[in-house]
């Protein structure tokens, strides 16, 4: 075959064009992974090499050949079987090997920022100023970007150029003289010391540059392959595999020879020149040909992989040596077959997935994946030497879910339906409080055709009022006829010619007074009661009381034998009208609060009193008819005043005065009553049901919450109470409520007579439109996520075509199943979970030669094996936390308060996240009860001393101003909880969601593990006991962070209230083209998927209660073959969910130091950003901990019992939650785990997650990894433990004596060497693997977010690569406007 170099040219790849191999950035990032299209074609070289190319001698005698033989090739030989000149087809090019004869940098591990430029260019030089050219200046171009000035004589432009290429292959030849020296200098230092560390090997693939005609772009480098790793017998196989893109070796079709060169390098290992990284320079050992034409591309993309070996073609080794490098040459392993080793049932199917379309383009980033090679095979000792061994492959794929999006929006779905149930619930308890006042006076009282605005009050609409049991009164004061003859004695002198009056309303179901207006009436003194006076309205007072049945239980005792009822039973309550003749206090702007005036309001005692009734005008037909705008329709009275020092008879009050209700009139029915007006009223009053109304399904309900005044039932009004809550005590509070003795049923009796805790004007400026508000947000929320979803399927309602296919994944702001970090603060995003991916490692293994098979000078394929043989899953993810609403305590959603003091209300939230904000929450109910103990304390000294007003003192005067106070006290109490409820209902809805879409991804990739469900059956334990799914947290305990772990804390927490059960559905559910909020089905298509149809969540319960179940509509023919048999048939598995945090960064070792050194309490708070810096809590990793062991400790004891120990109590993770004391013995197990908690008090002991993810995985559970954003740390941890499965497997392998306990020996167990081993591991797969790409998916860049510093602090098994750090200043976008990486 020949293998001259043809006039047509392989297309371009995605590479690095340059002679020096400097230029090619080993980092795995984006464009390495989806560069070389189309997806999912590349062949994969997975290449050996054999004993014989080992050098003796090293680097030495690599030294030596270069600097005493030529480097022509005809001065180079073959080191396999056979002839030269058979074999001159596959030598290399006569200028490469000029070019690569002496020593270069293929890593250039001295820089920890070297490769902070994503677009590599010829220009870009990744040497630091330490290892570059020290003459490099002379390598300067005279072009420099049009700034040089040249000569314009030819001569003397053609003079410059030779001497500038003079100088400069003198300072290139004086550089790699001194790159030579060092390196020999530095191996000798190491021969004489006796410390023999071996060298490096390495193999480059090239392929042709159209431009230069030579094989010297770079399209993929091994890692860096110890000498001292060698196998005498199998020689040794390279970590990470080549890759060769689709274009190359369908370029053979247009020219055959087209070929892939592979080059093998050494350097030096010695001590010198790994502490100085500038000096890591590296040497040709020898090259070898791959002809493409030669491989069966069908056969390999079809699954079989093929064997093909090349010798060596070198100057360096003898041909006695036979060096070889062996090929297994694969298909590409970004995308698993089908339900094979390595798929999901979360997984997106291959052929619409990752396909754009004209009008869309997809919906799922494609696969990240990368393979790492194990030698895997037994030493033969006193047996032949086999030419052939075992080696383990294990591919690392990262994928995104598609269960991630769709359960975001069926949860969603439910909020909303329960958020609007709770604004009407809000509005309606609004409405029917028993008090109103009219915001209509006299300018605008007879206008009509009154515009109606939707923002208008319903509470002070006459309509709506009187919808709602209200009855329409009408209070119009004329004069005060002042009986003078008790003052003949004084001179009759009674000072001005008008009197104050304040109208109080003296309700029957409420013992403090509400002042309803304040003003003056003119004052006439007379002799004669009988005589009459104009009678023109001087004072109007509307107002709208609720209507009571005189058989509730909240009518104050007694007062049905003294009040005269309507003829129908029902009561209004009494108007108290209170009289001042002088000294009479301002009442002020407060005079209008629905529950009374400002504190102190009249500055003298009560003067003259009187009252009158209700109950006797309600409904009566008007007696009096207006004559001009001066005078009210009505019924006129003559109320008798009463002077309250003397008891004496002071006068008369003229008033007119009607009450009407609604009963019988259209105008404010729905439907006209058939029945009379009392059986009507009654029929009223029955559907409104006053302040008891319950709620059914609302907000606080559905997330899990009670209103923790369930027990409380005589406190007013209900607000968030559902209809069938059961539960009547208040979780933890200080003083709860025992059972109903005469204690409490006294203290019950009493807060029924107090009216209403929240105000119809709080619940009007504030709580009803703040709900309303979020309610707003929530129902667009589910509109997006509905267009994302069905835009993609359907192309109904694409997105504008600038982003098809033009915005990068760390840019994209539409909900995806996806989500960046950078979207931490989108709102419309806080129900979908921050950069989910399911991580596996799928294992199997092939058979590797490493000996040519060449027969007539044609080198063949040998067809091999690939078979699967583990599995090992992990979904990492960002925190599940509500970000957008923030953790200091301020109210970040926009919504503003339209009342007074709304700057108070919006700053007066307690801090944190969940966690704290619920402790915070029981503390608020415990002082809401202290405030409600101390009114009543306050009402008790009022009446205990007679000072009470009303029929027989049984109400306490509006000018009260210490019950006043007090009774204010108890109100603000009642509505710090009531907002604060309201704000963790919707911060548990927003993480649940999160956590959701986690645990399912989990569980689903769990349960498509075939191999392991066989072999343990785990289907019968997670069906009897719960799925185990155990999270991994790397949060530090400050600040932000720590507000991220409190969220996260109780959104994983509230996992144990679902359930998931596998449904058999082939029906295909419509997608609609447009979104129809009342056309919902709850059921929610999972868009490209093979095998999942739908998902649908169906809550149940009430309050704490709640419980989800969570339908996965499954194809039936997938559900018959692959689903377990228990978990068919309806059976239903629960969550149970386990949190392990400990914080693994710098700021966390800064706070475990401070805390051992200082009092942190004391330390200055100036000028610290109490948000972002914190006060650290390191008690809530040791409860947190401890929590989840005591879960984790019941789970082990359940499903794992010790036979030989006596039986033990059982413990569910109900009891484990809230008990703080271990119920069991610790479970062998867990013994680690158990000891890592216990010495982790003050100390960032990395031993937690890793312990607590070895229970989980040999408990049969599956880990969940996080941190903030999930890229970063979470990328540290799931390495660490991907590196030590394969350890673990290869030991348990290479020795199957060893027993189980072997197989979960932790890391920290290990000796030094088995440590290092895991480590090297690790730090590959943080350097080569998909991590750092998703690090450019979340901020554009494939760095992580650490810098050196940083770094050191971390746990050893933790510590990133120095290659792979963003630095100082976060890769240079500290500076943009585009945000930095955050660390």
């Amino acid at each position: 075959m020949s293998t001259s170099i043809g006039k047509s040219t392989p297309p371009s790849t995605s590479s690095s064009s340059s002679m020096d191999p400097n230029r090619y950035n080993p980092i795995s990032d984006l464009e390495k992974q989806y560069g070389d299209k189309p997806l999912g074609r590349r062949l994969m070289f997975v290449v050996s090499v054999s004993p014989g190319c080992l050098v003796p001698g090293g680097v030495e005698t690599v030294l030596k050949a270069k600097s005493g033989g030529s480097s022509s090739i005809g001065n180079k030989h073959s080191s396999g079987s056979s002839s030269k000149e058979d074999l001159m087809g596959l030598a290399v090019e006569n200028s490469l090997s000029e070019e690569f004869s002496s020593g270069v940098d293929i890593y250039n591990d001295n820089n920890e920022d070297v490769y902070n430029t994503q677009n590599i260019s010829n220009d870009v030089d990744y040497n630091n100023d330490e290892s570059s050219d020290a003459f490099g200046f002379l390598n300067e171009s005279s072009s420099n970007n049009g700034n040089t000035k040249t000569s314009t004589s030819g001569g003397g432009k053609s003079k410059l150029s030779g001497f500038k290429s003079a100088m400069s292959k003198i300072a290139k030849s004086t550089q790699h003289t001194l790159d030579r020296t060092v390196t020999s200098m530095a191996a000798k230092a190491a021969k004489h010391n006796k410390e023999d560390h071996g060298d490096y090997l390495t193999i480059a693939a090239y392929t042709l540059n159209p431009h230069t005609g030579v094989h010297d772009t770079c399209i993929g480098i091994t890692e860096p392959l110890s000498t001292l790793s060698f196998d005498e017998i199998h020689g040794a196989t390279f970590r990470i595999p080549l890759n060769i893109p689709p274009k190359l070796y369908e370029h053979t079709r247009i020219d055959p020879t087209t070929h892939v060169l592979l080059r093998l390098w050494i350097r030096s290992g010695a001590p010198f020149l790994a502490r100085n990284r500038a000096f890591h320079k590296h040497f040709v050992v020898g090259d070898a040909k791959v002809p493409l034409a030669l491989l069966d591309v069908p056969k390999i993309l079809s699954g079989v992989p093929l064997q093909i070996a090349f010798p060596l073609i070198t100057h360096v080794l003898t041909p006695e040596a036979n060096a070889n490098l062996g090929i297994t040459i694969m298909t590409d392993a970004k995308f698993p077959p089908l339900c094979g080793n390595g798929w999901t049932l979360a997984d997106p199917r291959l052929d619409t997935a990752y396909t754009p379309t004209v009008t869309r383009g997809p919906l799922f980033q494609p696969t990240l994946d990368q393979t790492y090679v194990y030698d895997n095979s037994t030493k033969n000792t006193g047996q032949q030497p086999s030419p052939h061994k075992y080696v383990l492959l294990a591919t690392e794929r990262t994928t995104e879910s598609t269960l991630v999006l769709p359960l975001a929006l069926a949860y969603a779905n439910l909020l909303n339906k329960a958020y609007q149930i709770s604004v009407q619930h809000a509005s309606k308890l609004t409405a029917g409080l028993k008090c109103f006042k009219s915001d209509e006076d006299d300018s605008n009282k007879n206008k009509k055709n009154k515009k109606n605005s939707k923002d208008h009050n319903p509470c002070n609409d006459e309509h709506n009022c009187m919808k709602k049991a209200h009855a329409r009164c009408n209070i119009s004061l004329s004069y005060f006829a002042r009986n003078g003859a008790q003052y003949s004695g004084n001179g009759g002198d009674m000072g001005a010619n008008r009197i104050n009056v304040t109208v109080n309303l003296e309700r029957p179901d409420c013992i403090f007074e509400n002042c309803l207006a304040s003003g003056s009436v003119p004052r006439y003194v007379t002799a004669d009661p009988s005589l009459t006076y104009p009678n023109n309205v001087t004072m109007r007072v509307p107002f709208y009381p609720r209507i009571i049945r005189a058989n509730d239980r909240h009518v104050i005792p007694g007062l049905t034998s003294i009040v005269p009822s309507s003829n129908n039973g029902m009561l209004l309550g009494r108007v108290r009208f209170e009289l001042r003749e002088d000294g009479f206090g301002d009442a002020g702007t407060d005079v209008f609060h629905p529950i009374g005036p400002a504190a102190n309001v009249g500055t003298l005692p009560d003067t003259l009193s009187g009252s009158i009734d209700l109950e006797p005008y309600l409904d009566l037909p008007n007696s009096t008819t207006a004559t001009d705008e001066k005078q009210d329709f009505g019924t006129p009275v003559m109320v008798p005043i009463t002077d309250m020092r003397t008891g004496q008879n002071a006068g008369v009050l003229s008033i007119t005065i009607s009450v009407k209700s609604n009963v019988d009139n259209p105008k404010f029915h729905t439907s006209t009553p058939s029945n009379s007006s009392s059986s009507s009223l009654d029929e009223l009053l029955s559907l409104t049901g006053g302040d008891d109304l319950p709620v059914d399904g609302g907000l606080i309900s559905l997330v899990g919450m009670d209103t923790l005044l369930e027990g409380d039932l005589a406190c007013r009004p209900h607000l968030d109470l559902e209809a069938s809550s059961q539960s009547y005590a208040i979780p933890n509070p200080k003083t709860p409520l025992p059972p109903e003795d005469s204690t409490i049923s006294n203290r019950r009796k009493q807060i029924e007579l107090m009216g209403e805790f929240l105000t119809s004007y709080y619940l009007n400026h504030y709580e009803s439109p703040r709900r309303t508000f979020d309610a707003s947000n929530l129902a667009e929320r589910c509109k997006l996520y509905h267009n994302a979803l069905y835009s993609n399927a359907n192309g109904a309602n694409p997105p504008p075509s600038d982003q098809i296919e033009t915005i990068t994944p760390d840019k994209r702001k539409d909900p995806r199943p996806f989500r960046p970090s950078s979207t931490r603060m989108d709102e419309d995003l806080s129900g979908i979970g921050f950069n989910v991916h399911v991580q596996n490692l799928a294992l199997s293994s092939i058979t590797v030669t490493t000996q040519p098979t060449i027969s007539n000078k044609t080198i063949t394929c040998v067809p091999t094996t690939n078979t699967p043989i583990a599995l090992f899953q992990n979904v990492t993810c960002g925190a599940p936390a509500d970000h957008f609403r923030g953790f200091d305590g301020n109210d970040h959603s926009g919504y503003e308060p339209n009342g007074p003091n709304s700057k108070k209300q919006n700053n007066s939230r307690p801090k944190g996240g969940l966690r704290r904000l619920q402790a915070s929450r029981i503390l608020a109910v415990q002082k809401f009860r202290d405030k409600q103990q101390e009114l009543i304390q306050e009402v008790m000294k009022v009446f205990q001393c007679g000072a009470g007003s009303g029929p027989n003192k049984r109400y306490i005067n509006a000018s009260n101003g210490i019950v006043t106070n007090a009774r204010y006290a108890a109100v603000e109490a009642c509505q710090e909880l009531t907002s604060l409820t309201w704000d963790i209902a919707v911060r548990r809805g927003n993480c649940f969601s999160q956590a959701l879409g986690i645990g399912v991804t989990l569980y689903l990739a769990m349960m498509s593990d075939m191999v392991a469900m066989a072999k343990h059956d785990w289907a019968s334990v997670w069906k009897q006991h719960g799925f185990l799914v155990t999270f991994e947290g790397l949060l530090s305990t400050a600040g932000k962070e720590l507000g991220m772990i409190e969220d996260a804390a109780i959104g994983i927490q509230m996992l144990r209230m679902a359930s998931v059960v596998m449904v058999p559905d082939d029906t295909t559910i419509p997608i609609p083209t447009t979104y129809d909020e009342s056309s919902i089905d709850s059921k929610v298509p999972v868009i490209d998927s093979p095998y999942v149809k739908w998902v649908n969540i169906i809550p149940s319960g009430v309050g704490s209660a709640t419980q989800y179940l969570v339908q996965i509509g499954i194809e039936k023919a997938y559900y018959e073959q692959r689903v377990p048999i228990p978990l068919r048939d309806g059976a239903t598995v629960r969550f149970f969910p386990v949190l392990y945090q400990m914080g693994v960064d710098i700021r966390q070792w800064g706070h475990n130091i401070g805390i051992k050194n200082s009092n942190h309490k004391d330390a200055p708070q100036d000028d610290v950003d109490d948000d972002e810096i914190g006060i650290p809590d390191n008690d809530v990793l040791i409860a947190l901990n401890y929590e989840a062991f005591r879960k984790t400790n019941a789970y082990a004891h359940a499903i794992a019992p010790n036979s030989s120990s006596p039986p033990i109590e059982k413990v569910t993770w109900e009891v484990a939650n809230n008990d703080e004391q271990l119920k069991q013995p610790v479970h062998h197990y867990l013994t680690s785990l158990y000891e890592s908690i216990r010495a982790s008090a003050g100390k960032m002991e990395h031993g937690v997650p890793d312990n607590a993810a070895t229970a989980c995985a040999r408990l049969g559970g599956g880990g969940a990894i996080f941190c903030k954003s999930g890229k970063d740390r979470t990328a540290m941890q799931v390495t660490f433990k991907q590196a030590q499965y394969v350890h673990r497997f290869m030991g348990r392998v290479g020795d199957p004596s060893k027993d189980e306990e072997h197989w979960y020996l932790q890391y920290d167990k290990l000796d030094d060497a088995n440590k290092r081993k895991v480590f090297e591991d690790a730090s590959l797969m943080r350097m080569r693997g998909t991590r750092l790409p998703i690090c450019d998916k979340n901020v554009g860049q494939a760095l992580y977010a650490f810098n050196s510093l940083q770094a050191k602090f971390m746990p050893d098994a933790l510590k990133p690569p120095s290659k792979a750090l963003a630095g100082f200043l976060k890769g240079g976008r500290v500076f943009s406007r585009e945000g930095g990486i955050e660390s």
